[in-house]
Formats: structure tokens, sequence, C-alpha cells
């Protein structure tokens, strides 16, 4: 017989990570810069405005149902008295470029270059780096990488207490199934849910032209080119020749 307090516990955890897992935002979802410099990623974590705790927990007693059917007598108080919904303590922030230039960048929880910012439905958490002056385009991904290891880790558990356990695969699908009908979402995946791309493109600087003042030239287009001015005249040389003095003096 599965261990009812343990387990409410456990799937009182479920909900919490699928509740703090809500990203309402990354951005810019599109930037264009020079290479060589840097960019800041920003991720948004919040409940959505009309989150129901009181209804999101009746309608996992519906999912416990249908993935764990001997589990009986589900009180969704039993999970709340478990759970505080929290998203910033659910949360850990994985920023990573998975393809483009500068792939191979990534920055992860407790990483100095992701800046965290709690507030009180959320988290918002920020992260920079820098081009390796390489053009192209960068695709940016954010997961909360904490919210999909505790479903994997809760997978294990399932597996072992249960006396007819659905596959890996029908388990997740039934996860997913459950975040779209509490956020009125369309994912079809974990990772639909907690993880979100963005691109970034880096261009060469483009420098003005030195030639820009020969345009003419180089366009087929007739160009007088500027003449000297004309020397000035110079008057013809003077030999000063001293006077004659004839025979005076001679003897």
């Amino acid at each position: 017989m599965v261990n009812s307090k343990h387990f409410a516990a456990v799937i009182a955890a479920l909900l919490t990570v699928i509740a703090t897992g809500c990203i309402t935002s990354f951005e810019p979802q599109t930037a264009v810069n020079p290479v060589g410099t840097e960019h800041t990623v920003t991720v948004t974590i919040e409940l959505p405005d009309d989150f129901d705790e009181e209804e999101a927990e009746d309608a996992l007693c519906d999912l416990l149902e249908e993935i764990f059917p001997e589990f009986e007598e589900c009180q969704p108080e039993q999970m709340s008295a478990q759970a505080q919904v929290g998203p910033a303590s659910h949360i850990q922030h994985d920023f990573e470029v998975i393809s483009g230039p500068n792939q191979g960048e990534f920055a992860d929880e407790g990483d100095d270059d992701i800046v965290v910012e709690p507030f009180e439905d959320g988290a918002r958490a920020s992260w920079t780096y820098r081009s390796n002056g390489v053009p192209g385009t960068d695709v940016i991904r954010y997961c909360n990488a904490l919210s999909i290891m505790q479903i994997e880790l809760f997978y294990e558990f399932y597996e072992e207490e249960s006396e007819d356990p659905l596959s890996e695969e029908e388990f997740y699908e039934a996860i997913v199934d459950f975040s779209n009908d509490q956020f009125g979402t369309d994912f079809d995946s974990l990772e639909d849910i907690f993880c979100r791309t963005v691109t970034k493109t880096w261009v060469e600087e483009r420098r003005p032209s030195i030639g820009a003042g020969l345009s003419g030239l180089f366009a087929g287009q007739p160009t007088a080119l500027p003449t000297a001015p004309a020397p000035a005249a110079v008057a013809p040389s003077t030999t000063i020749r001293p006077p004659s003095t004839g025979d005076a003096g001679l003897k």
C-alpha cells in the first residue's frame, strides 16, 4: 500500500513545480548588434494572474487518479499543507547558446554572470555574455532545470510505488496535459513548459569608405580633375656691370 502522506507530499511538490514553471517572458526575442560586444537576455517567471491554487489542487487529484489508480482518498487539503507555491524557491536558471557562432557559451545557477531579482510572485533572471567576434545568429535557450529534474525524479518514485505504472512517455504526456488544462497553454513536452529560446544576430560593424570623395571616378562619370594655377611670369634676368673707366688712370 502506498504511503499516502508521503505521496501527498510528493504530488504537492509536483503542483508547485508546475505552477512555478510559468515563464511569462524571455527578452529580447531578437536583437542585432556589432560583433565583439555584449548581449543581455532576461527571463521572468511568475504565477498567472488567474491562478487558483484550490482549483489546481482539485485538478491534481484528478491527475493522481489517472496515473496512480491504487492511490485512495486523494484530499487536496493534504497537498496544500505540504507545499507552498512560491516561484522564487523552485527555480534553477540555466542559460546556453545552443547554436550559432557562440555555441557552447552557458551559465547556470550560482554563476556570477546571472543576476537574479526575486519579487513577491516570481523572479527575474538576467544573463550577459560577450560575442567572440564572429558574425552570425545565436540561438539562446533558457530552462528552469530544477523543475524538469524534480518531475523526472518524481517519475522514478512513481514507477517504484505504482503497481501498474504508466510508461515514462505516457506519464510526461499526462503532466503536460495537466499543465495545458490549468494554464490555457498548448505545450507538447516538458521542455515546452520549462524552456524558451530567443535569437541574437551579430554583424560586422560598417565603417565609412575613405574613397567616398572619389565616387564619381569609379562610377563611370566624367569628372574634371583640378588643375594647378599657372606659374607667375618671371622677368628676364639683368646683369649689372660696373661703369667703364676707359683709359683714365693709364700712363
